[in-house]
């Protein structure tokens, strides 16, 4: 998400300014990069839910999490999935134990994954379009930034790196 320059506008500084002096919040309050971090669960009434099961370790487990914060003059959403399905491998990759291992992490290689990831992505959306960041978040970037339909806000590839 793409937010106003504090760092290279001055007037936007001496309005945080300002704003810090009279009432002590604003822009100015935030100590560190991430200042919010949610976890969600999706309801039991969800297709994913009804599909799959709960694969979460326990009913009060979230499926998802979100971190938000200002960092480079953006104010960043970053989407994690916290109970994946998926699963990788490891395995030894010769008889010479210098050799590195062969290691395939698994990304998304189960749907449950691929589907709960995207209903976090649009939770980051949703949420982003709440009137109180009208004029601090103003557009999205990213390789979603033009995302307008769900089958668009599927993650990017499956990659290992």
């Amino acid at each position: 998400m793409v937010g106003h320059s504090l760092g290279n506008d001055p007037a936007l500084q001496a309005r945080a300014l300002e704003l810090w002096n009279k009432n002590r919040t604003g822009p100015y309050v935030e100590s560190a990069p991430t200042d919010h971090i949610n976890w969600l669960r999706l309801p039991d009434s969800s297709s994913i839910i009804e599909k799959f099961g709960d694969l979460s370790s326990g009913r009060e487990s979230a499926h998802i999490e979100i971190v938000l914060g200002m960092l480079n003059d953006t104010y960043d959403t970053i989407v994690f999935l916290v109970s994946p399905a998926s699963r990788g491998s490891l395995a030894i990759g010769s008889n010479n134990p210098f050799d590195n291992p062969l290691i395939d992490p698994g990304y998304y290689t189960f749907e449950f994954d691929l589907l709960t990831i995207q209903e976090g992505i649009k939770s980051a959306v949703y949420f982003s379009k709440a009137l109180v960041w009208e004029n601090v978040i103003t557009g999205m970037v990213g390789p979603l930034a033009n995302a307008t339909t769900a089958l668009k806000l599927t993650p990017p590839p499956r990659t290992t790196q």
